[in-house]
């Protein structure tokens, strides 16, 4: 496997397997902010998320980087991947949908850049590498980036319908959805 094919299979993994902990109630120290929440109890929030990938990286030899920062205001963890010579985003919580649909995983945060996360994350830059091409971006890798509508509708078609997949996961760059097509 390549790394970025190690990643993805670890990232898929930690996603649907773990679903995000909504008790308000937990202590500090609790497993829901571990690694071993995530990987054992499968229960966790964004710190044992990324404490979880950070572990399985260092253990197949994937270089990362654990990021603490804020999402939307707030307080966050994220993961920082070495591929090659290039640092990526990755933000398995953020990937995984709420309510939890099991099996099911996005990629909406997996590998992006400095500028794509900033929409939405915060953190101190000058402690962590500039993440700054979106070459292993998941749509970008899988080409399931489309500038337009219509570019999508005919790939979404033929996955969907010809080829029988009732789940296709794509990025429309310029959609308006008040257009008729």
């Amino acid at each position: 496997m390549t790394d970025y094919e190690k990643e993805l299979a670890l990232h898929d993994y930690v996603v649907s397997h773990c679903h995000y902990s909504e008790n308000e109630n937990q202590e500090p120290g609790s497993d829901i902010y571990r690694a071993y929440g995530a990987l054992v109890n499968e229960e966790a929030v964004c710190n044992g998320y990324a404490e979880a990938l950070k572990l399985m990286f260092d253990c197949i030899g994937l270089e990362s980087k654990f990021v603490v920062g804020t999402a939307d205001g707030i307080d966050h963890a994220w993961n920082l991947v070495k591929l090659g010579e290039c640092w990526y985003h990755l933000d398995a919580t953020w990937d995984d949908p709420l309510p939890d649909q099991g099996d099911k995983v996005i990629h909406p945060y997996f590998n992006v850049s400095d500028e794509v996360l900033s929409n939405n994350h915060t953190w101190d830059k000058k402690n962590y590498p500039a993440a700054m091409i979106m070459r292993y971006n998941y749509y970008i890798y899988n080409d399931q980036y489309f500038s337009s509508f219509d570019t999508y509708k005919t790939y979404a078609y033929e996955e969907m319908v010809q080829n029988e997949n009732n789940w296709y996961e794509a990025v429309v760059e310029y959609y308006d959805p008040n257009s008729d097509t």
